[in-house]
């Protein structure tokens, strides 16, 4: 990869970093003015320590790639620059799957582990398909910027330590469900996908 594909898959990226902050923000924004959150025990909120480091970590290395790739180096991988397109073309997809979710959710959306008032079961959108398209999308995200940076150091940090903080986390969000929702929820989980759509 020459100069001036790095330099444009640079922007691409933190292009891409600077749609998903803004997503974030103002769904969080949004939800909050129009939304209460319902109590959740204290005991559940240390599912989102692993997230916290998780994030801190894999973001302080994307953001060392962007300013200073070389001290990088001797993590990145010879891939070939149509990998990187790819990247770019996945990262696009991932950032409407979130968009979309987040819509679909509406005021209903809270990054930690909370349900908020009124009380609904969401199944439109996405959700139709898939009980987790937001982690979905982050899981696609990665993977893009992983194929764009072509940095094994940045997959380390993201996809398996992902994963492994989904599988802490999951199990608590859906047990809180079924906790509110009851057979409703149950009923939707066998018929969705977690992650992918069940065919």
């Amino acid at each position: 990869m020459n100069t001036s594909d790095g330099i444009t898959f640079q922007v691409c990226l933190a292009l891409g970093i600077v749609v998903f902050i803004l997503l974030r923000l103002y769904y969080s924004i949004r939800s909050r003015i129009t939304h209460d959150l319902l109590p959740i025990p204290p005991e559940k909120r240390w599912i989102k320590i692993p997230s916290i480091i998780i994030i801190a970590a894999w973001g302080s290395a994307v953001i060392l790639w962007l300013i200073k790739p070389d001290w990088l180096g001797w993590s990145l991988l010879a891939l070939p620059e149509w990998l990187g397109w790819m990247g770019v073309g996945l990262m696009t997809i991932g950032l409407g799957l979130m968009a979309w979710a987040h819509e679909t959710l509406g005021g209903s959306f809270s990054a930690t582990l909370e349900i908020r008032a009124p009380r609904q079961l969401i199944t439109a959108g996405p959700y139709k398909f898939l009980r987790h398209p937001m982690y979905a999308a982050i899981l696609i995200s990665s993977l893009a910027v992983c194929l764009i940076t072509g940095s094994w150091f940045i997959f380390l940090l993201s996809i398996p330590l992902q994963i492994l903080s989904w599988m802490l986390r999951v199990p608590s969000e859906e047990a809180l469900m079924v906790e509110e929702f009851g057979a409703s929820y149950v009923e939707y989980r066998s018929r969705t996908g977690g992650f992918f759509p069940r065919f």
